[in-house]
């Protein structure tokens, strides 16, 4: 059983020096920061609205920006952080300005995941996964949007409190806040699940 595993992310280090060739003209740099955040930032957007058309469609608007401004990039302390924050950003003002936004992608850029498992492994995967999902949905539908999104941040996308706060804009105790808050209601609603099943 073998599996094709597609790197998401990577160190700071690395971040700055793609960052850096970017703002070089570097179009593979540029590639390879695509590559590497397009499903970290499309998870994040989906927490934020499930509009996948939306979420996309923010996320291709952020490239683009990032492209036609290169050449002024300045360097931010966290290239994930300034990345989640921007297309945070965009989708809020896509919400509530209401404005449908064209399709200028495929979706198929988001979707890049081979196995080769059987269908019977497929089948019986699917489930569990499908199964735990409702699980957590459940969970997380007790929450707040903003301890949602801390919660996804901190667990999902392995953001230090530091890059969780320049995210979200909030200082650090406030983060550090409303994910204790959020896990006591996670485990609240856990107990109180486990005690009608």
């Amino acid at each position: 059983m073998q599996a094709t595993h597609v790197r998401y992310g990577g160190t700071n280090e690395e971040e700055i020096a793609l960052w850096r060739q970017v703002a070089k003209e570097n179009q593979a740099a540029y590639a390879s920061l695509f590559k590497r955040y397009s499903q970290i930032l499309y998870g994040y957007g989906l927490g934020i609205c499930p509009d996948e058309t939306l979420v996309e469609d923010c996320i291709q608007e952020f490239f683009m920006r990032l492209w036609a401004r290169r050449k002024s990039l300045s360097e931010p302390r966290s290239v994930k952080a300034y990345m989640l924050a921007s297309v945070r950003r965009l989708i809020l003002e896509a919400v509530e300005s209401g404005h449908k936004r064209t399709r200028r992608y495929q979706s198929s850029y988001f979707y890049t995941t081979t196995t080769d498992l059987s269908y019977e492994q497929l089948l019986i995967e699917s489930q569990l996964v499908e199964q735990r999902n409702q699980m957590l949905q459940q969970y997380l539908d007790q929450l707040t949007n903003r301890q949602r999104e801390v919660v996804y941040l901190r667990f999902f996308q392995n953001s230090s409190f530091k890059e969780i706060s320049e995210t979200l804009n909030i200082d650090l105790q406030s983060v550090r806040n409303l994910l204790c808050r959020a896990l006591k209601k996670m485990r609240e609603a856990s107990a109180v699940m486990a005690e009608v099943a």
